[in-house]
């Protein structure tokens, strides 16, 4: 009776450990959607800013040919100005650009998964490190597979990297 108790319960931790990765997962996917979303956000900025650019630079061409006795200079003029709104157009759409970057990577942090059992805490990235740490022990070859399984009420991880064997206390 106590053993289906004791498979019961893992089977509980484990139902509740993948619902956790997939809140997580789902998460993840929220941040990608508003990354894109901050993404064409900062397309629409840089169109815009190249199309007033652009007519500005028109508008003073256009000034500079209606001027008959300083054509040429004139024209100088304009292309300079052309140039240092192109060049400040620019400067603005680079610090939007990485002020956008640095909104999304503060949001685009990856779960963390805490488990909770008889009074402890859990960090399932500490654990999985220590994993793959135990691991690189063993082997100098890098694993294309990892399965941890946690056991919490014996304060071990064990783990099969590549059908190769090996557990951790934590």
């Amino acid at each position: 009776m106590a053993l289906k108790t004791k498979k019961s319960a893992d089977a509980d931790l484990s139902a509740t450990v993948r619902d956790i990765l997939n809140a997580g997962k789902e998460d993840t996917k929220k941040v990608a959607e508003e990354v894109k979303k901050e993404t064409e956000k900062v397309k629409m900025a840089t169109v815009k800013a190249a199309a007033e650019t652009k007519a500005k630079a028109e508008e003073k061409k256009a000034t500079a040919k209606m001027t008959t006795t300083r054509k040429s200079t004139a024209a100088t003029k304009a292309t300079a100005a052309a140039k240092a709104t192109t060049k400040k157009a620019s400067a603005a759409v680079r610090k939007a650009t990485a002020a956008a970057r640095e909104a999304v990577e503060a949001k685009a942090q990856d779960p963390k998964v805490i488990i909770q059992f008889a009074g402890n805490d859990y960090n399932l990235d500490d654990i999985l490190k220590a994993a793959r740490k135990a691991y690189s022990k063993k082997s100098k070859k890098a694993f294309k597979d990892l399965r941890v399984y946690v056991k919490p009420e014996e304060r071990k991880a064990y783990f099969v990297a590549d059908d190769n064997f090996g557990s951790i206390d934590f």
